[in-house]
């Protein structure tokens, strides 16, 4: 195998991980956006939806920021530098910077109500939009 089928292959492997990684932001924002909504309306919360956030949070942490630095590593080893894709570069930056803030902030949260839990929630919302102009910016990219 050549330097350059790697890097096609590295590309590949990047595009699978961090759409995957994507969906899994996803799927965590839907269990974030079920446990609000009980919450908001008085229900009892649900033990099992809270643990899986929770669980499930720092390991999607570090594998989005895992994601950017591999794009990072990736680019740079085919040409050189890092800015051959700026805009997909800076929203990465951009999302890799959130996650790493996001974190911090759900680790403040307390029971009852706090104003770290609007602020995780903004953090969050704000993190799945930029992403999945991300994603379209990869997709671009790579087709």
């Amino acid at each position: 195998m050549t330097n350059r089928q790697a890097i096609i292959y590295l590309r590949i492997a990047h595009v699978f991980f961090n759409i995957t990684i994507f969906l899994f932001f996803v799927f965590q924002a839907w269990i974030g956006l079920r446990i609000r909504k009980q919450r908001k309306s008085k229900q009892p919360p649900q033990v099992l939806a809270i643990k899986r956030h929770r669980k499930l949070g720092p390991v999607l942490i570090p594998a989005g920021v895992f994601g950017f630095l591999s794009g990072c590593i990736i680019v740079y080893l085919d040409y050189g530098y890092l800015l051959k894709h700026p805009l997909h570069f800076f929203t990465g930056l951009i999302i890799a910077s959130i996650l790493l803030v996001t974190y911090p902030v759900s680790r403040a949260i307390r029971a009852g109500e706090s104003p770290w839990r609007e602020r995780h929630y903004l953090l969050g919302l704000l993190a799945i939009c930029i992403y999945s102009i991300q994603v379209f910016l990869g997709l671009g990219i790579l087709f």
